[in-house]
Order: C-alpha cells, then sequence, then structure tokens
C-alpha cells in the first residue's frame, strides 16, 4: 500500500526498524538540499538505484520507474523525506501535485 504521511519522530524511528526488520529497502532524502523537481528527480535516481540515466531529469520518468519496480528485487520500500516544509520549495505547483 502506498501512502504519504507525516508522523513524528519516534515513529519515523520505528518506521525505519520495520522496513530493516523486513530486510526492506530504505530512502531517506534531505528537503532542505532538494528543492527543485530536478534535485529530487536525480536524488532519488540514485537512492532507489533506477538502471538507467534520464533523457531529462522530470518528474514523469521518474513515476513510469516507480509505478513499476519490476527492476527491484524488494517489494518493501520506505521513503522518508526530512526537513519536508523545505523540500521542492522552488517547485511549489510540483509538490502540491504529487504530495
Amino acid at each position: 500500500m502506498n501512502k504519504i504521511t507525516e508522523i513524528s519522530r519516534n515513529e519515523i524511528n520505528k518506521v525505519i526498524e520495520e522496513t530493516k526488520a523486513r530486510d526492506g529497502f530504505l530512502v531517506e532524502l534531505d528537503g532542505k538540499i532538494i528543492s527543485t523537481e530536478k534535485d529530487y528527480v536525480l536524488a532519488m535516481r540514485e537512492k532507489m538505484e533506477i538502471p538507467v540515466e534520464f533523457p531529462n531529469p522530470v518528474l514523469g520518468w521518474l513515476n513510469d520507474y516507480l509505478c513499476d519496480l519490476s527492476w527491484m528485487d524488494n517489494n518493501c520500500i520506505t521513503i522518508i523525506i526530512w526537513n519536508y516544509n523545505n523540500f521542492l520549495n522552488e517547485s511549489l505547483k510540483k509538490k502540491m501535485m504529487y504530495f
């Protein structure tokens, strides 16, 4: 199940522990350094170990890969965005559309 949730630091620590216990794939991003759509797409490509270069670092390409994770061997994926208030602060329209 996919969901976006704002939770406390203690709850985040529990989620991290659960992900590790399930041998899940954990991605942690810092919203302070991801201020544009391009920053986000490139960070996710690197962290998710997406095996291709995108012709153009836009959400459309990233979403194609995130909707079809057949190239990954893991069915437990947790993405944590620290400092969410700063995340995509130069791409607020995109943030409102996708997050």
